[in-house]
């Protein structure tokens, strides 16, 4: 499958979520970007809570010139400054939280986020506003269960990091028990699993922890990074 095939597809499935009613069209926030990443990252959250009447794209909030000043400065923080950390790490050298900059203080780094890819379980925006409700959150990950299945089979992510939504997705993935690499289990903050040449992390939602659970991400997929596909 050639990158120009791959990137139609996924803007066809970009389609048909904007077609759904009060939809977060998610994925590739920039696809060509995120298919020239040293690693393919993808996070995989719960869902968007958003205010909007309408489907809305997620990468219409990333066009700023200053992400930071614009954005991740005040916008649900506990979660993206994480996911920027991170993904800015994993592709910059692996540097540790205490060698990496602030982002207050170098506002560039935001712009990572457009080398990942945000995944929710559930596309629809949040019934619950900014907590979420497990039965909704199950319920819209069967109802979405066939796009999601196109999307990460065309994203084809290599670093795949769940946010407190691992447990939905071990079977979908057909993560097996022995897949499971026991000495990068760090801290009880995440549990590493390797298959077929791609990283699955069953970490905390980023919002949960800072310092210890970025230091655990980066320590598993620097040590794992050579297994990769």
């Amino acid at each position: 499958m050639n990158l120009d095939f791959r990137i139609r597809e996924i803007v066809k499935i970009e389609e048909e979520m904007k077609s759904i009613p009060k939809t977060m069209v998610d994925g590739a926030i920039d696809n060509e970007i995120y298919f020239a990443s040293k690693y393919r990252i993808a996070w995989f959250l719960k869902e968007s809570y958003s205010e909007e009447e309408d489907s809305f794209y997620y990468r219409s909030y990333f066009e700023s010139q200053d992400l930071y000043s614009d954005w991740f400065k005040t916008v649900a923080r506990p979660t993206w400054h994480p996911i920027i950390y991170v993904s800015y790490s994993l592709l910059n050298g692996f540097k540790t939280w205490e060698e990496l900059d602030y982002i207050k203080d170098n506002h560039s780094m935001c712009d990572i986020i457009k080398n990942i890819a945000i995944i929710n379980a559930n596309k629809n925006y949040s019934e619950t506003g900014t907590w979420t409700s497990d039965e909704n959150l199950f319920n819209g990950f069967l109802r979405h269960k066939d796009i999601l299945r196109r999307q990460t089979e065309l994203l084809n992510p290599n670093v795949n990091i769940f946010g407190n939504t691992f447990h939905l997705y071990k079977d979908f993935f057909n993560i097996q028990d022995e897949d499971l690499v026991r000495e990068l289990s760090i801290d009880n903050l995440l549990n590493v699993y390797l298959n077929n040449g791609k990283i699955y992390l069953d970490a905390f939602h980023p919002a949960s922890r800072k310092k210890n659970y970025i230091n655990s991400i980066i320590n598993a997929v620097e040590n794992l990074s050579d297994e990769l596909a």
